[in-house]
């Protein structure tokens, strides 16, 4: 199980839906195993959002902002694989996961790479990539 917990003085209450359903499954008193990841700030998930909009709109390879997501996801690594069977042949899909796997420096780390991965789609200068984004943010 995983949630958003919110760090009071002394506490940690739930900070979503899910920690609050995960807190009914744990009784009063019982010890609790957690790891500490420091969550994407709202600016980094927004710039990642304009950066996409950015390809989109200066390439004709991608239908939609979305698949220029997807895109990056599969060329940096981040997916998972998926086997099918058709015509009775194993197929090997991959499948994009969901970025909400990243904690802050896996997300920026994930971010470097799509940016590197942009530069020689769109055959642009990373500098000036950067300064669109920026720009646009």
């Amino acid at each position: 199980m995983q949630g958003q917990f919110i760090r009071t003085a002394n506490s940690l209450v739930p900070g979503c839906d899910e920690a609050q359903a995960m807190m009914k499954h744990v009784p009063i008193g019982d010890p609790v195993m957690m790891s500490v990841r420091a969550g994407r700030s709202a600016r980094q998930n927004a710039l990642f959002h304009q950066l996409c909009k950015i390809v989109f709109d200066n390439s004709e390879k991608f239908q939609s902002p979305e698949e220029v997501k997807d895109s990056a996801k599969l060329k940096c690594g981040h997916y998972r694989v998926t086997y099918v069977r058709a015509n009775n042949e194993d197929y090997a899909l991959r499948c994009p996961k969901s970025l909400t796997d990243f904690d802050h420096d896996g997300f920026n780390k994930f971010v470097d790479q799509a940016i590197d991965y942009f530069v020689e789609e769109l055959n642009v200068e990373r500098k000036i990539l950067l300064s669109e984004v920026n720009h646009a943010a």
